[in-house]
């Protein structure tokens, strides 16, 4: 198949799409027109009809679109789940004061051309008092019930969403929980731990110490949808520290955090570091070097890329439920980007 005109037309397609939507507003706002004028004059007016669909249509389109355009970027930076009520104030604020303008305007211009001559406010008053306000209060319950139905729908949506978050909090508790105290992380642990043993007692104790950490924080916060950086940093440092034991200097991690009064998603940090390590080479020929740091409210995990050559395909599933779990909390976009020499992940950093 020919893949440029195959572009040439779904885009046709689109354009005849958005063609018979501004129509069909058009005839919409015509119909109002017809409508309102005839609830005024108690009459239909065959010999103005005409006059009367495009009066409808040169105020109802501005209206209609400036008040969409004005509802889609005000719901992009004010989304509903975390805000209803001040994203629905926003919205019908900045709607009513935009419709009041373009009412006074559109009247203005068109009494002008109507009159071949410029008016003056007080005349536009005289003229077309009642006929504006009742412009106004027709927007307004529009406006109304527009907005009210796309809240209804948001939170419908929403309410799908949370289940879906549900399930996929499960699935990274799991997955966690997996990570933590899967036969291999277990084996490891121990073999080290033998090793302090007969060798270094203080440090067996604390390396103790450091694995209860770790295993108490995951059974404590992995149902938990936030948590403090401060509180996963402690965590992430403990998991380090066992790491670091059991490579030496061929993990090398530096951590550089300016703001911790931040929130972040349990057990996330932990994760990015774990699959840093798993699917790439660490050892004293190449040492694995690990960089955590903020950086423009993201929370920065990168690594040196010499991945190895045999690995089982499970970071991915695990990103994916981190990327999944921030578009739920943040507005911004977990960002994954790799190159030749690193592996880059940034987690939005979530104000508390």
């Amino acid at each position: 198949m020919n893949t440029s005109k195959f572009h040439v037309q779904v885009s046709s397609r689109n354009y005849l799409r958005f063609f018979l939507e501004q129509i069909k507003v058009l005839l919409i706002c015509g119909g109002i027109g017809i409508v309102t004028s005839t609830l005024f004059n108690k009459s239909i007016h065959w010999e103005i009809l005409d006059k009367e669909i495009f009066y409808g249509m040169a105020i109802g389109y501005p209206l209609w679109q400036g008040n969409g355009i004005i509802g889609f970027f005000v719901r992009r930076h004010f989304p509903w789940h975390k805000g209803p009520l001040k994203t629905l104030l926003l919205v019908f604020g900045a709607g009513l004061l935009y419709s009041i303008t373009a009412i006074l305007f559109i009247n203005f211009s068109l009494f002008s051309i109507w009159s071949s001559r410029f008016i003056t406010f007080s005349q536009l008053i005289d003229r077309g008092f009642y006929t504006m306000i009742s412009e106004i209060l027709i927007c307004i319950i529009i406006t109304l019930i527009f907005y009210l139905v796309s809240f209804f729908n948001e939170w419908k949506k929403l309410l799908l969403r949370e289940e879906q978050l549900k399930r996929e909090a499960l699935s990274l508790q799991f997955e966690a929980l997996k990570n933590q105290v899967n036969p291999h992380f277990l084996f490891n642990s121990l073999n080290v731990l033998t090793s302090l043993v007969e060798t270094d007692s203080q440090l067996a104790v604390k390396f103790i110490k450091q694995l209860s950490d770790v295993y108490r924080y995951v059974l404590e916060n992995k149902d938990k949808e936030l948590v403090d950086l401060e509180t996963e940093l402690k965590f992430v440092n403990a998991y380090i520290y066992l790491q670091k034991i059991r490579f030496d200097s061929s993990l090398q991690v530096e951590i550089s955090i300016q703001d911790n009064k931040v929130s972040i998603i349990p057990l996330s940090l932990q994760m990015l570091v774990e699959n840093a390590i798993k699917h790439n080479i660490v050892s004293s020929e190449q040492p694995l070097h690990i960089n955590i740091f903020t950086d423009d409210n993201y929370l920065v995990v990168r690594n040196n890329l010499q991945k190895k050559l045999v690995i089982k395909e499970t970071g991915s599933i695990g990103l994916n439920n981190i990327r999944e779990r921030y578009n739920f909390f943040s507005s911004s976009p977990v960002i994954i980007e790799e190159t030749n020499e690193w592996f880059t992940v940034k987690l939005p950093l979530i104000e508390k």
